[in-house]
């Protein structure tokens, strides 16, 4: 049926399991920075619309974002909230949090335990499967760090695509959104953008609009960098004899 669907590829047996029903249109698929979930996005919203001439039907924004926990022991990301207040002194309460939270951040300094390796409860997995609470759009570019999912939305264009890589001039810029697990909220953080990277440590955005490169933090509300990146004086330096790249060894 021509979907595409999400796969885990296990290294040690070679095996493939399937993650996503073949029933549903699935794609850029993300991990977390801590091996509970993998994000996705997949077009599950069906509110189609109606041209104005020839009334035929137009099927948009059908992308939602959703993730799977990958272990049964994972709890679910967004359990139900309770509005009751805890009222606190104002000297005891918020004092002792403090102490507790410091005496906590030391522990954790000093007791550092090793990474454990991914593991992928592979029954029921479909069944794991949770909807975020963000507008339905078309989605794609997803990634992680820090209790946030960043991705790039792509606004509707009649006859067009929503790839990535449109090289249509006449396609209205895309943005860049970000997802806080914590507050359970779609927020912007750059109006327009042509694509984004993330840094290694997830604490910057590199972004391109327009053929100009900017660094923005990896948070919500960013205006474009004042300044782009001067990349016209950027030097590439060349070594035909160790395979066209300075440090590296033999011909390629």
């Amino acid at each position: 049926n021509e979907f595409s669907s999400i796969f885990l590829y296990e290294v040690k047996s070679g095996e493939v399991h399937r993650v996503t029903s073949e029933f549903t249109n699935e794609g850029s698929p993300c991990f977390d920075d801590e091996g509970k979930y993998l994000f996705f996005t997949s077009a599950r919203h069906f509110n189609h619309t109606l041209g104005g001439f020839d009334l035929h039907t137009l099927w948009t924004n059908q992308d939602g974002i959703f993730l799977v926990t990958l272990r049964k022991d994972v709890p679910h990301p967004f359990p139900p909230e309770s509005d009751e207040v805890d009222l606190k002194s104002e000297d005891g309460g918020d004092k002792a949090d403090k102490e507790e939270k410091g005496e906590k951040d030391e522990k954790d300094g000093t007791d550092e335990k090793p990474k454990e390796p991914l593991r992928v409860d592979l029954e029921c997995l479909m069944d794991r499967i949770v909807d975020l609470d963000v507008t339905a759009g078309n989605y794609g570019g997803l990634s992680f760090t820090s209790g946030k999912l960043f991705f790039v939305s792509h606004p509707f264009v009649a006859g067009g695509s929503r790839d990535d890589d449109d090289d249509d001039d006449a396609r209205p810029a895309a943005s860049l959104q970000v997802f806080v697990m914590e507050d359970r909220e779609q927020k912007a953080v750059l109006e327009k953008i042509d694509g984004y990277e993330l840094s290694a440590d997830g604490k910057k955005i590199l972004y391109e609009h327009e053929g100009k490169l900017g660094i923005v933090d990896a948070e919500a509300d960013q205006k474009p960098a004042e300044k782009p990146l001067r990349t016209d004086e950027m030097k590439a330096l060349v070594d035909p004899r160790g395979g066209g790249i300075p440090g590296s060894s033999g011909r390629r």
